[in-house]
């Protein structure tokens, strides 16, 4: 009888770091409390079903590893291109809704617990629940990520400790991405605030728990919209920019995330809206927020507030705070929007 497990995992948003991060500086990231959750269980082939999108897809094992493989290879030729043009493979998941970079990244959860010579496949199935929404910058990939690491190991009885789910959920992050920082990723493992840096040879990632013990008040969400290019395709345009403008904007974004945790520290709201504001002007600089964001930052400015677009922008999910929340939400509905109430900090993966 097949085995079967429910897990969930949440999604994230930058207090501070965006882009940044991929280039080196430290970044602010938070679980945030709208979770994907998902049932998986062993079969002979591969079935993919997603109940939020009424789709459903099913491949034999033979071409999800070979789909796996040829993916990974792809990925491989962008990353050590000169320069480094993740086109590609951006252009493949594209052409093909995805589906390829669905099967390779279940294929990679496959290839990492079930030996080549052995018989296995799983269904997934995305249950229509916990809020996350897709393409938004809660990392809705990363949190399918993690997922998929966690259930596919606990389902063929594996016992893998958190560094290696979180590093299993990354190389699958690098499909969507190309080089993502692995930031989102380790916010949906660990859950809580946390600070990380993208190093080598290993990622520096620090709980702030004991530094910022309280949560984090009168924050909303706000999606604007789905973004038109996808992560992959924001972070090949932020790479494009000229290398001088990058490392300036890249800087000051990181200078800023060092004030923001001393802020925190200090439960210094109107400290955190600065910054906020400041990380917006350089990530709009970047070229990756939009009007309609640019247009409610200036709106949410009117009742004392700041907000800034929260991933890799270009539309999506956009974090707002103001000492006046009803106030806010009130601004926030004028615009045009419905605010969504997420909490700071919640729990990372888990069985359910």
């Amino acid at each position: 009888m097949a085995k079967s497990v429910t897990v969930s995992a949440p999604g994230k948003a930058h207090l501070i770091g965006e882009h940044a991060v991929v280039g080196g500086e430290p970044a602010i990231i938070g679980a945030v409390g709208r979770r994907l959750y998902l049932t998986v269980s062993t079969s002979k082939d591969v079935r993919y079903a997603d109940e939020r999108f009424g789709s459903d897809r099913t491949w034999p094992l033979d071409d999800v590893r070979n789909t796996t493989k040829e993916a990974y290879s792809l990925w491989s030729e962008c990353a050590h291109s000169k320069p480094i043009n993740f086109g590609p493979l951006g252009s493949r998941l594209k052409a093909n809704q995805f589906e390829d970079y669905l099967k390779a990244a279940i294929g990679q959860t496959l290839r990492a617990y079930v030996p080549e010579g052995e018989l296995g496949g799983v269904t997934v199935r995305i249950l229509n629940k916990g809020g996350l929404p897709s393409g938004s910058g809660l990392g809705s990939s990363s949190a399918l990520a993690v997922s998929l690491a966690k259930a596919v190991a606990d389902v063929y009885g594996k016992t893998p400790t958190t560094e290696e789910l979180n590093s299993l959920a990354f190389s699958i992050e690098t499909l969507m991405h190309g080089t993502p920082s692995g930031g989102d990723n380790t916010a949906s493992t660990y859950g809580g605030l946390i600070w990380f840096r993208k190093a080598t040879p290993t990622n520096e990632i620090k709980s702030l728990r004991g530094e910022v013990p309280y949560s984090l008040e009168n924050f909303a969400l706000v999606y604007t919209g789905k973004p038109e290019k996808t992560t992959l395709e924001l972070v090949q345009l932020v790479r494009e920019k000229p290398e001088f403008e990058r490392r300036v904007r890249f800087r000051a974004i990181g200078e800023g995330t060092t004030l923001m945790l001393e802020a925190l520290k200090r439960r210094d709201y109107d400290g955190v809206r600065r910054i906020m504001g400041f990380a917006q002007e350089n990530l709009a600089a970047l070229g990756v927020s939009t009007p309609a964001i640019d247009a409610l930052v200036e709106s949410v400015k009117k009742v004392g507030g700041a907000a800034k677009l929260v991933g890799a922008g270009g539309g999506g999910m956009v974090l707002a705070q103001a000492d006046d929340k009803g106030a806010l939400l009130r601004k926030i509905r004028d615009a045009g929007y419905e605010p969504l109430d997420a909490d700071f900090g919640v729990e990372g993966v888990r069985l359910e």
